[in-house]
């Protein structure tokens, strides 16, 4: 049998752990600009289904909960545009630094509606810090205010969805959990279990550091940078 050691250096350190149950652990992010999207969803993983106001968090929140005999691990990451850079550095960690061996799914909230330059923007941070590498694990949760689903999606609102692979689900208060885990399922599946993890974040922030470098040296034809 292979040791931990040797696992963090083979191909199988991002494939998740098992449970007790032999199904295998479930590690979700929630990521959005809205504080209240993120808590319903949240809520709904753990199986209440009334409304609850959130205010704006500027930490990781980690909940666990076991779904038909699965560990899940959710987590609620603040919303980056309004953090600085320091803390946006420090909050993607910590948020993938808390799912072991890595983020199965990160699911992006935006509300049935036109996107607003927050919702947008929130987006492009994600982008932005993770790089391409996430693009894969990301499915968009578009939250409706009824059980009614839109006959069809805005242009931006379509244009998000196929920026990351055209993952998305419609949910609203009344979503029954099983359904949401079965669109994640299907997606950890075909990622063939593997996740992001912070090896995954590492060579994302290098890669970040290199463009960024890179374009600070093409100024310096012209300026200090």
């Amino acid at each position: 049998m292979a040791t931990a050691a040797a696992g963090r250096h083979s191909p199988d350190r991002e494939r998740p752990d098992m449970t007790i149950t032999g199904k295998p652990e479930l590690n979700i992010v929630l990521c959005g600009n809205n504080p209240t999207l993120k808590n319903a969803v949240s809520r709904i993983f753990q199986g209440f289904t009334s409304k609850s106001q959130k205010e704006m968090s500027k930490v990781c929140q980690k909940k666990e909960v076991t779904i038909h005999g699965r560990q899940i691990s959710v987590i609620e990451l603040p919303a980056l545009t309004q953090l600085s850079e320091e803390e946006v550095m420090r909050q993607t960690h910590r948020c993938v630094s808390l799912c072991h061996p890595g983020v199965h799914v990160f699911i992006i909230i935006i509300p049935d509606a036109p996107l607003t330059d927050e919702d947008k923007a929130e987006i492009e941070e994600i982008q932005r810090i993770f790089s391409s590498r996430i693009n894969k694990h990301i499915m968009i949760l578009i939250k409706q205010n009824s059980e009614h689903q839109t006959a069809e999606l805005n242009e931006e609102i379509q244009s998000v969805i196929e920026r990351f692979g055209g993952r998305h689900q419609f949910i609203d208060l009344n979503t029954q959990v099983s359904e949401l885990m079965e669109k994640l399922e299907q997606m950890v599946e075909e990622n063939s279990g593997v996740c992001f993890s912070t090896e995954t974040l590492f060579e994302a922030q290098m890669e970040k550091q290199g463009n960024d470098q890179k374009i600070c040296t093409d100024k310096n034809t012209f300026q200090d940078c």
